[in-house]
């Protein structure tokens, strides 16, 4: 009985998920109304992209004012604003537009692996194929002149169910995040 008993105790935890999440807030943001969303850094760059356009809608939803990728583009070089940070000439450009904060973002884990877990079916035990999945993003507020960070939020997820994809834990981790972007007063 204890055997049986120990089976089913697995069975429950291997369905389960596990995630972790942090969110910090140092500065009011309401003076930062006017913000630009610099591409996410992924390991897939197409989701780095997508995760982009998502954060974007979601801040202009919470009444900021989002530069438009096409704008932010030809004021400053994004590649490499992410690989040696923001110049005194990418600060003026952003400033002149009216820019006193970047956001900043990446997508930290993307990842499924099969697995293959043992479940009771009709009173026989049975092989099924499950998918143990990670995703990861963290995303932060700068501003432009000081580096200070304004706001950020971290989360991570993990879940390992049958169909499970890791399309479905980053939007579980999405959506966790967007809930905890700061809204702007009007």
């Amino acid at each position: 009985m204890r055997w049986v008993l120990y089976i089913i105790g697995l069975m429950f935890l291997a369905g389960c998920a596990s995630e972790q999440g942090h969110v910090k807030q140092s500065a009011d943001v309401q003076g930062y109304k006017n913000i630009a969303v610099i591409k996410f850094d992924s390991p897939d760059p197409i989701v780095g992209y997508k995760m982009t356009d998502k954060i974007t809608v979601r801040f202009a939803g919470k009444g900021f004012n989002v530069l438009e990728r096409s704008k932010l583009k030809k004021l400053i070089n994004e590649e490499a604003l992410v690989r040696s940070g923001l110049s005194e000439p990418d600060k003026a450009a952003l400033r002149s537009s009216g820019i006193n904060a970047l956001v900043f973002g990446s997508v930290d884990k993307y990842e499924c692996e099969p697995q293959k877990a043992w479940v009771w079916t009709d009173f026989a035990p049975a092989q099924i194929r499950k998918n143990d999945c990670r995703a990861a993003m963290s995303v932060r507020m700068v501003d432009i002149n000081s580096g200070e960070v304004l706001w950020e939020a971290k989360k991570s997820h993990d879940e390992n169910a049958e169909d499970m994809t890791a399309q479905t834990v980053l939007g579980i981790v999405l959506a966790w995040i967007e809930e905890k972007i700061p809204a702007i007063q009007q």
